[in-house]
């Protein structure tokens, strides 16, 4: 009797063991429609964890960032997490691999932005703690500015277009941030662009090259400096 007693109460502090670390692991569900009418249920954005089991990095940060209690904390309270290895999902990879693996995409139900992680991020004090995102430090000399399309002769460029340019020359720093880019492979695409309900999403990529093609095609390209200070250039990235 005792025995049996004893191996009931150690089932019993397992399950109770196995639950608690269960509630201090983050919740990850895989990509679906479903996640998505969570999100929107719940009023929280959708973080998607984008990586590559042969990628190495992308199993530091599984193991360090992801089980810190504050970043734990923060995904329960603010988002539906959602992990994808791009492996199994191509389509998923060819949109964002132009970040590398792994990449932290946050995602709303209505248009998509991106918060691109850094495994190798700097702080004070803590060179290499993956916790932190590698983000530049801008300073006076940064530029940033208001860049503004005309419009095109294609059907989605007739209202034209503005983007965010953050330039530094010292740091080899040139990056272009379209807000509400879409992916031209949605079906009924201009249906859903006329209507309004296209997922629309944060596009990052190098100026340079982004506008000359647009001036290539025939668009005319403007651009405006914005008087900000260093403080408000860092916040601002």
């Amino acid at each position: 009797m005792h025995l049996r007693t004893a191996a009931w109460l150690l089932l019993l502090s397992l399950n109770v063991a196995f639950g608690e670390q269960k509630q201090d692991k983050i919740d990850w569900q895989p990509w679906s429609d479903s996640v998505f009418a969570q999100a929107q249920k719940e009023g929280r954005f959708v973080l998607l964890n984008l990586g590559a089991v042969w990628c190495h990095w992308y199993h530091v940060m599984d193991d360090i960032t992801y089980q810190d209690p504050e970043v734990i904390d923060l995904i329960r309270s603010h988002y539906v997490a959602v992990w994808v290895d791009e492996d199994s999902r191509p389509d998923l990879a060819n949109r964002y691999e132009d970040y590398g693996w792994p990449a932290t995409i946050v995602l709303s139900v209505f248009y998509f932005f991106f918060l691109i992680s850094v495994v190798r991020g700097q702080s004070a004090g803590n060179q290499n703690n993956p916790k932190f995102l590698g983000l530049p430090r801008l300073t006076n000399a940064t530029v940033v500015s208001l860049v503004t399309y005309s419009p095109g002769e294609e059907l989605y460029t007739a209202f034209g277009h503005s983007c965010i340019r953050i330039k530094d020359d010292d740091l080899r720093f040139d990056r272009l941030y379209n807000f509400g880019t879409f992916d031209f492979n949605t079906p009924y695409f201009y249906l859903k662009l006329a209507r309004g309900d296209l997922l629309y999403e944060l596009a990052v990529g190098q100026a340079n090259a982004e506008i000359n093609r647009v001036g290539v095609a025939g668009q005319g390209v403007t651009e405006v400096v914005l008087d900000l200070t260093e403080t408000q250039k860092q916040h601002f990235l």
